[in-house]
């Protein structure tokens, strides 16, 4: 009798800490998988603080999460707070080919916005394969000295990467030129046709193919 109260026990905990959640609640919430996040499955039961990186925030938001019982946040995909998704950099990178940036930094649990249009998602995070020693610098700086050189830690050269994720297929897709624009839209059989006024794709870019891709 002990025992199937105890489990019981577990299983109302564990399905209080994974609720269906809905999109249109101001609520805050921890999403672990990009599973979750398509079927907005998630632990509600927590306390978010929303603490921002004002060392790169001159070329793109980035933040970090801490919670009120769990400290850091580092073991999620993605949160909403304050009615807006963030998605974690770590863990959106370890869906995306290994070809992808592979100089790239690894470890890094901070968020970026993202916006959410239909059934995809889509967010900027910063290009870091130019200096590899960036990552470095950034790490070990902090306190006074990082503190000194305030918004100037990210070189102003330093390029965006978009990335776009299809919650229907749980396709995750890095999207760095032209090029790697028509491999995506060739994955949706689509005769949408861009005018390339750039060297690569900017943010209204990526709206406008979304856009189409919403109305097919």
């Amino acid at each position: 009798m002990r025992i199937a109260v105890l489990t019981l026990a577990l299983l109302l905990g564990q399905d209080s800490r994974c609720q269906q959640y809905s999109p249109h609640l101001n609520q805050q919430a921890l999403f672990s998988t990009f599973e979750d996040l398509s079927f907005f499955r998630a632990d509600t039961n927590c306390h978010l603080r929303k603490v921002d990186d004002v060392r790169v925030d001159s070329i793109i938001h980035r933040c970090w999460f801490t919670d009120q019982d769990k400290g850091m946040i580092k073991n999620s995909f993605a949160v909403r707070y304050q009615g807006k998704f963030y998605i974690q950099d770590q863990a959106v990178r370890q869906l995306l080919p290994t070809t992808f940036h592979p100089r790239a930094r690894q470890g890094s649990n901070c968020f970026y916005p993202v916006t959410q249009q239909g059934h995809f998602y889509y967010c900027e995070i910063l290009s870091e394969e130019k200096d590899p020693d960036l990552t470095i610098a950034m790490g070990v700086m902090g306190g006074a000295v990082g503190a000194a050189f305030g918004n100037t830690l990210t070189p102003p050269d330093h390029a965006r990467s978009f990335i776009i994720l299809d919650q229907h297929s749980k396709a995750v897709y890095g999207i760095d030129s032209w090029k790697e624009l028509d491999h995506f839209l060739a994955r949706y059989n689509t005769a949408y046709s861009y005018p390339v006024t750039n060297e690569k794709p900017t943010l209204a870019d990526i709206e406008n193919v979304l856009g189409h891709l919403q109305k097919e």
